[in-house]
């Protein structure tokens, strides 16, 4: 199964350090995903799966569910995601091996996963290091904060139990129904990008299977993984494990021919985005300076930037040095509707 997106050229730029790459799926991994739609506040029209079905997930639930997992996470499902790499210890394909390592956590690995600091800091945190605490709660979402320091002071090892918990009563009230069926496309994706690998250089890759994401190697990464998600269509997470770096990427079902045609004019066809493009014209820029010259809220020039990286228009930067985004080679609109009408 093709990923549906255009290779982005990117001129200009220095040669980017190679990292080895791997793909690999399941539904360890997207469990963890699936927490994150049911925690976080990210806007539910913004996915793929759409308002009404993350509503549905959320009504299943029991009250003791949403209850412990808000006290563990508060509003930041992305605490899950940071779990991808006991995710990938265990296996990566079921929910309950990661439970089983979950409660096999000895080393404090799941309380550094669920903060998801940078290295230097997570070690900090966990000596008890007052000014990294500080430092680190000033960064913390407002509605995670409480969570935030209860994670801090908590037992590395009940913290662990904790989180086995929530997943495991996660999976057996939503997951266990939603899940499976997403299998055969997962895995298909996960494999193409495989295929890929052998094609083309790391730095590429990403931005392919990301449909815009570039990536600046930090000097502590020496690997990087590629995990396909269903449920966070159109979004791209992004976590860190023991020097490597995990790309949750759109997983791909096949799109028609004109896919490319209908996501450039889509972008093109609003004026806030084009302001964007002005913008980003200038060079390279942060959510805060668009937002800010733009006088917009950072949350509506997030939900815009989806639609403009997936068109091929922008791409995303992380990594060493970035500053967030980006402006690619314009395509030629000619071409593209030439193509679709001589189809």
């Amino acid at each position: 199964m093709p990923i549906p997106s255009s290779p982005q050229r990117v001129r200009g730029v220095p040669v980017a350090r190679q990292l080895p790459v791997e793909a690999d799926w399941g539904l360890a991994y997207e469990v963890l995903i699936a927490l994150g739609l049911f925690l976080g506040d990210e806007a539910p029209g913004s996915y793929e799966v759409g308002e009404e079905w993350i509503k549905s997930m959320r009504r299943k639930a029991s009250p003791e569910l949403r209850d412990k997992a808000r006290w563990l996470v508060g509003r930041e499902g992305y605490a899950f995601v940071g779990l991808a790499g006991l995710a990938r210890e265990s296996g990566g394909k079921s929910v309950a091996s990661l439970v089983a390592r979950l409660r096999r956590d000895t080393k404090g690995e799941a309380k550094r996963s669920v903060l998801h600091a940078e290295p230097q800091v997570s070690e900090a945190l966990l000596r008890g290091d007052a000014g990294a605490r500080r430092e680190f709660l000033k960064q913390v979402h407002k509605g995670s904060r409480e969570a935030a320091e209860r994670a801090l002071d908590a037992d590395p090892q009940a913290l662990a139990d904790d989180v086995a918990n929530v997943i495991e009563r996660f999976d057996r009230e939503i997951f266990s129904e939603v899940g499976p069926p997403l299998e055969a496309e997962l895995k298909a994706s996960a494999q193409a990008a495989a295929r890929l690998s052998k094609q083309m250089p790391a730095d590429r890759l990403i931005v392919r299977v990301t449909r815009g994401v570039e990536y600046r190697p930090e000097p502590w990464i020496k690997s990087i993984l590629l995990i396909p998600t269903v449920l966070n269509r159109p979004w791209v997470d992004i976590s860190e494990h023991e020097g490597s770096k995990y790309f949750f990427f759109p997983a791909s079902a096949e799109v028609a021919p004109d896919a490319e045609l209908v996501q450039v004019y889509k972008a093109l066809g609003d004026e806030t985005r084009l302001r964007i493009l002005r913008q980003l014209s200038n060079g390279e820029s942060s959510l805060s300076d668009i937002a800010e010259q733009l006088s917009l809220a950072k949350s509506t020039i997030h939900q815009h930037m989806v639609v403009l990286r997936q068109a091929g228009l922008t791409r995303s930067v992380v990594g060493a040095g970035a500053k967030g985004y980006v402006l690619n080679d314009r395509p030629d609109l000619n071409s593209l509707l030439d193509a679709y009408l001589k189809a």
